[in-house]
């Protein structure tokens, strides 16, 4: 039988390592102090691929345990958090200058306070980064501990079953919160950033899937923010294109098919912010 030659173009921006190295040399560029990109699938430390190198440790503290590591995420794999006592310990040092705080991770669910970076329990002074201020409100806000709750203006709500890249930045004017690269609420009482733990330990961590935790020890500026949200992968663009790619493989196997050439053609519009 003849060999088929076949020549394709993919309706897909890039492999899969193309377009983990957008994001990865985006991040880099910005020279964060901490960059956790939780994409370990066993074990209990947490890599810091920062300035820093702080390693944290999966369920260091009792009663805590590890969250669910190895689940799908939009930058390799992530860590899964049920809103029980789970967290990662960083033990870091609280940041009192400027400073910005970016997540990407998926809200899965609703319920009291969940907590993302924070200081020690019952610790005073210390801050607590919050995915979930008030119970069942899905409102995103901040706490000093023992002084008051905050929340942004305009309030913001963090969806359920979707990623976002949340970036909190605080200046000596206050707190801005911007979510998939655009300035969505901001508060005039600023706060320092405490790097004990995320998650919590009393029951408060929070019900999301958490793909990357980046600290930085200075304010990120919009077009900064909005660089690194438009280097993400668009969703399910890294999983069509290992499968398109593992397809092609298969068919040069049993086939005998042969691959010309593979060109990008398109790349998905990333729908801007409302």
């Amino acid at each position: 039988m003849s060999r088929i030659t076949i020549c394709l173009a993919l309706a897909l921006g890039a492999s899969e390592s193309q377009l983990l190295a957008d994001w990865n040399s985006t991040i880099a560029a910005s020279n964060p102090l901490n960059w956790y990109r939780l994409d370990e699938t066993s074990g209990a430390r947490a890599f810091d691929s920062g300035s820093q190198g702080l390693t944290g440790f999966y369920g260091e503290t009792i009663p805590a345990q590890s969250p669910t590591l190895g689940v799908p995420g939009l930058v390799g794999t992530a860590v899964q958090f049920d809103g029980a006592d789970r967290n990662i310990v960083f033990g870091g040092s609280t940041l009192t200058g400027d400073w910005s705080a970016e997540f990407i991770l998926m809200k899965m669910g609703s319920k009291g306070s969940e907590e993302l970076l924070r200081g020690p329990p019952l610790a005073s002074p210390s801050t607590h980064l919050k995915l979930e201020q008030f119970p069942d409100t899905h409102q995103v806000g901040y706490t000093q501990s023992f002084v008051a709750d905050y929340t942004f203006s305009p309030a913001v709500f963090a969806p359920l079953g979707r990623f976002v890249d949340l970036v909190y930045v605080k200046t000596a004017s206050g707190m801005k919160l911007y979510m998939d690269g655009a300035l969505v609420g901001s508060n005039s009482t600023p706060i320092n950033l405490s790097r004990y733990q995320f998650g919590d330990t009393e029951g408060a961590s929070p019900i999301a899937v958490v793909d990357e935790i980046v600290v930085y020890n200075r304010a990120l500026s919009a077009a900064e923010i909005a660089s690194h949200h438009a280097s993400i992968p668009e969703p399910g663009s890294i999983v069509l294109a290992a499968s398109a790619f593992a397809l092609l493989a298969a068919g040069r196997r049993h086939f005998g098919l042969r691959l010309l050439s593979v060109q990008q053609t398109f790349r998905p519009r990333r729908d801007s912010v409302q």
